[in-house]
């Protein structure tokens, strides 16, 4: 009977290990934003996704294991001259907060080497979309409103991952933390006057009556965003996190 007890302690302790690092993100559909409102649904698979963006911490033990992508890579085409350029103190690699600063192959590589990608700005989006675990009964309107109000405000100090927003699916910091790579960052081309993504990373709304529903400016400023990277950018509030197909 002991054995037997004891068998099934062992069976069911990952269970008791902590939360897992990726979450289920269900199949569903998500309608393009930039194709107007007759626009066809979008059929997207179920997919894992990495529960917090990936920290300086974790992106340190990358670089011991892959120095050509540390701190003192020159610029290339690979990189911008701003890459991991917050990384002065040897204690600001090995914190919490997500990384930043780090160019779009850089991301790549790091989630190749975590048998992972990066998500497809639809499964960013459709990922994005589901409603937070404080507040899961708010109106779409409300929803977007409290999204828009963090894109507003520029210049914030980061936090540690795992301490803001969480959706109901448990995935942590989609909004309100920093913008984030994706696969096919730049496969749309949104139009309007836009500011260095070094700096504020906050584009103007002149092409937003492209967008599928106008009033979801805070969608069309993740596009505005993405279309005015390159893969070398690199910016002080852009990181990234990774997935993982089924």
């Amino acid at each position: 009977m002991r054995t037997a007890i004891l068998l099934l302690i062992l069976n069911i302790m990952p269970l008791w290990a902590g939360p897992s690092t990726t979450v289920r993100v269900p199949a569903g559909t998500i309608r393009p934003f930039l194709d107007g409102k007759n626009a066809e649904p979008v059929q997207i698979q179920a997919f894992l996704m990495d529960r917090y963006p990936v920290t300086n911490a974790q992106f340190a033990d990358f670089v011991a294991a892959n120095p050509e992508w540390g701190p003192g890579r020159k610029p290339d085409l690979f990189a911008d001259e701003n890459y991991l350029q917050h990384w002065v103190e040897a204690k600001e690699r090995r914190n919490s907060l997500p990384v930043t600063n780090v160019s779009f192959f850089a991301a790549e590589a790091y989630c190749e080497s975590q048998g992972m990608r990066l998500a497809t700005t639809y499964e960013w989006e459709y990922a994005a979309a589901f409603p937070s675990a404080e507040s899961p009964r708010e109106s779409s309107r409300d929803f977007a409103a409290r999204i828009l109000s963090w894109y507003a405000k520029t210049g914030n100090e980061l936090r540690v991952v795992g301490t803001g927003y969480r959706n109901v699916l448990g995935i942590y910091d989609l909004h309100g933390l920093i913008w984030e790579w994706t696969e096919d960052f730049n496969s749309a081309t949104v139009g309007g006057d836009s500011r260095d993504a070094g700096e504020s990373g906050l584009f103007c709304g002149a092409a937003a009556t492209a967008a599928s529903d106008p009033s979801q400016y805070a969608n069309f400023m993740r596009y505005a965003f993405r279309s005015g990277l390159q893969a070398r950018s690199t910016s002080k509030n852009l990181g990234f996190r990774c997935v993982r197909d089924i």
